[in-house]
């Protein structure tokens, strides 16, 4: 894994975490880096959380893995929906419960495969996880 992922982290981390200085990724920016749509999506920072925890794995780096532990932290505190159950697909720019884009529960894929990467698994996708668990 080179130089091209580490570039692109930093570059995700550059132009889309705390955009309006709350923590959270926005969902789009445009071509320079500004944000276009200030959302938070569940997707998002499940994938944020996978891409630090394989960049840890396969680098052997403690930043990316402290990366993780932010993005965790921020997810658990903003994502679960506490009354039914599940987590929110959005939150707004504030990262408040929203329904804008997406007025249904995410699917579990992203939220699964950001906890099978927590685990410190090889695994390149789901897919790899089922044929290793037969």
């Amino acid at each position: 894994m080179g130089r091209s992922a580490r570039e692109l982290f930093q570059k995700a981390l550059d132009d889309g975490w705390q955009t309006n200085g709350q923590p959270g990724f926005c969902y789009t920016v445009d071509w320079n880096g500004q944000p276009v749509v200030d959302l938070r999506m569940s997707w998002v920072i499940c994938e944020a959380i996978s891409a630090a925890e394989v960049l840890a794995l396969e680098l052997d780096q403690a930043k990316y893995q402290s990366w993780s532990e932010v993005f965790w932290n921020y997810a658990l505190e903003y994502f679960p929906d506490r009354e039914f159950g599940n987590w929110h697909s959005e939150l707004d720019a504030q990262n408040r419960p929203s329904k804008i884009v997406w007025s249904d529960k995410p699917d579990v894929y992203h939220l699964y495969q950001a906890l099978a990467f927590s685990r410190r698994t090889r695994a390149e996708s789901l897919i790899s996880l089922f044929k290793e668990n037969k």
